[in-house]
């Protein structure tokens, strides 16, 4: 993460310089090596300096989808029928089908069934 840090800011750096993207990737693999970023991260990062960000952390992500009520939602729909696709679920509680995806797998699989003892 502090790599990738460094990185914007040399991205930053160089978005004043007036240097185009390539020429920022081609200097952030000189100093970076193996640990460079990669070309479309680059990229991005350039064209949003260029276009005037001056924040170089990530915006906040709001980790919502894993809740007790949402496992909760997760587990009543399987309990209806334990044949339901990720998408259904997904589309009946309206949610995405990578939180419902992550909730089934770590929250319901992973716990060894404690979710489902009662059947």
């Amino acid at each position: 993460m502090e790599r990738s840090l460094e990185q914007r800011y040399a991205i930053k750096f160089c978005v004043r310089l007036g240097k185009n993207a390539t020429e920022t990737f081609q200097m952030l693999q000189e100093a970076f090596k193996d640990d460079c970023i990669s070309r479309s991260q680059s990229g991005r990062w350039h064209k949003a300096f260029k276009e005037g960000r001056e924040e170089v952390a990530d915006e906040p992500r709001f980790g919502t989808a894993r809740t007790d009520e949402n496992v909760n939602r997760v587990c009543e729909v399987l309990r209806s029928d334990r044949r339901l696709s990720i998408q259904y679920i997904a589309d009946t509680l309206n949610m995405s089908t990578f939180a419902v995806h992550g909730i089934v797998t770590e929250n319901l699989i992973d716990s060894g069934g404690e979710y489902f003892e009662e059947f």
